[in-house]
């Protein structure tokens, strides 16, 4: 199917709820940054970057809104959405609100940092999710590389993509007993709905702040070396957890940690975590860039927080049932009845309570999700005459989310990037919360033997405070 040929497509549920929460304070956009050695040359980039685009529908779309409906219409890109400028007074790249309605849902600017040029990406949330972001850019420089590499050089290669699949984005998965999630029962949604909007969720803390005159990064990034990445995963195997499960932990005993240092733990409140949860599944390899995502909800009460062993194996018990069973189709179910009910949608997106107190973003392993195969060196994805020297990103916040963490794996180090609200954290209280969540994780290692094997009669570093 050619890409004209996929329009006009009505939005999915998740396409439409990220459409609707759009706002000029909040937009629900996101970017990466790809710092790259070597050199850079424009006409080559512009070339893979238009001949990406002809890959994936919905980089070159906007929406058409009527009455409740809302569709993907076509919009061809003509002039590239590139702000380049190597110049020493360039401007920082500045995203903004990007309008779907009016225009494509991406942005790019290249610009020169030492001796590495830097491209900074932006991305409608409607567009694509996280991992669809990877996936274009990686198809962006295996373009790139396949047009500048040197004839003794191994060049990447394409991922083979499939527009027709783009048609599955919207449909929710079979669950792990095979009954298929179109026959989640309205009271088991109710059910769930109620605990998510009825439980009083405690927002981060906002400790006092001076006026800021410097302009802010786009995210505040820190890179764990691998050895700490190593011992990391070499603890939360031998508690029988996965990692991901051990970073939530940590997050949880950060946010308790902080509001109690800033604002107080009120009685009756929740710390609740989301975490975006991939949909893909075997049969979805070669779909083009778009959503396949739903969220987790992790809520715990500040004293749940006291028995660190417990909260971390809670953790790992409720991610195994999430996955198993396939729990990501009830957000996106419920959203498929709210949609139903006109203004439903709106009404509770504009309600002033907090969803989640954080978000806490996974991606794992970053070449993995980049579309096509590079050569690499020391981890390094080699794209022509270039070498991606890190991939940074981060997610979108809402009002009352007022942190998204997002953590990925890159040339064998574990890479954390912070995006805090700029109306309730001041980049200094930003950069401390997120320098208490990584001294959390490397408090962790340090009675760990790097040479030898964890001793599995040995309790596993913790604050019972």
């Amino acid at each position: 199917m050619s890409i004209s040929g996929f329009f006009p497509a009505e939005l999915s549920d998740f396409e439409y709820l990220m459409y609707r929460d759009d706002s000029p304070q909040y937009p629900m956009a996101f970017c990466l940054q790809t710092p790259l050695s070597g050199q850079f040359d424009r006409e080559s980039f512009e070339l893979a970057l238009r001949s990406a685009l002809d890959r994936h529908p919905l980089l070159q779309a906007t929406v058409t809104s009527r009455w409740n409906r809302c569709h993907w219409s076509h919009h061809q890109i003509t002039e590239l959405p590139l702000d380049w400028d190597l110049s020493s007074d360039a401007l920082p790249p500045k995203p903004v609100q990007i309008m779907i309605s009016k225009e494509p849902g991406i942005k790019l600017w290249v610009r020169k940092s030492g001796d590495e040029f830097l491209v900074v990406w932006q991305f409608h949330h409607a567009c694509c999710d996280g991992i669809g972001s990877l996936q274009f850019i990686g198809d962006v420089f295996a373009h790139y590389g396949i047009e500048t590499a040197e004839e003794d050089q191994a060049a990447p290669k394409l991922q083979d993509l499939n527009t027709e699949l783009l048609k599955q984005r919207g449909d929710l998965i079979s669950t792990g007993s095979g009954v298929t999630s179109s026959s989640l029962s309205l009271r088991t949604l109710v059910r769930r709905f109620r605990r998510l909007v009825g439980r009083t969720t405690m927002p981060l803390a906002s400790p006092p702040r001076e006026p800021e005159t410097d302009s802010r990064p786009l995210m505040l990034t820190h890179h764990l070396d691998r050895t700490t990445f190593k011992l990391l995963n070499r603890i939360a195997s031998k508690h029988d957890v996965n990692l991901n499960s051990l970073l939530l932990r940590e997050m949880f005993l950060t946010l308790r940690d902080w509001n109690k240092t800033y604002h107080g733990l009120k009685k009756n409140q929740w710390i609740r975590l989301g975490m975006p949860l991939s949909m893909r599944m075997p049969q979805h390899r070669g779909i083009p860039a778009c959503n396949m995502v739903s969220m987790m909800f992790f809520p715990r009460k500040a004293d749940d927080c006291d028995d660190v062993d417990d909260l971390l194996q809670g953790i790992q018990k409720q991610t195994i049932k999430t996955l198993h069973n396939r729990l990501g189709n009830l957000l996106l179910a419920a959203i498929r009845r709210i949609r139903k009910v006109p203004g439903l949608l709106t009404l509770l997106l504009h309600s002033n309570r907090p969803f989640t107190t954080a978000i806490l973003a996974n991606v794992g392993e970053v070449r993995k999700h980049l579309g096509g195969h590079f050569p690499h060196i020391k981890g390094r994805c080699i794209a022509g005459n270039i070498i991606i020297e890190h991939v940074d990103g981060v997610a979108p916040i809402r009002p009352g989310t007022r942190l998204a963490v997002s953590v990925g794996v890159y040339r064998r180090e574990l890479i954390i990037n912070t995006n805090c609200d700029q109306n309730h954290l001041s980049h200094t209280h930003s950069q401390q919360l997120i320098a208490l969540f990584v001294s959390r994780l490397e408090a962790l290692t340090k009675n760990v033997t790097q040479s030898g094997d964890l001793n599995r009669d040995s309790p596993l570093p913790n604050d019972r405070s």
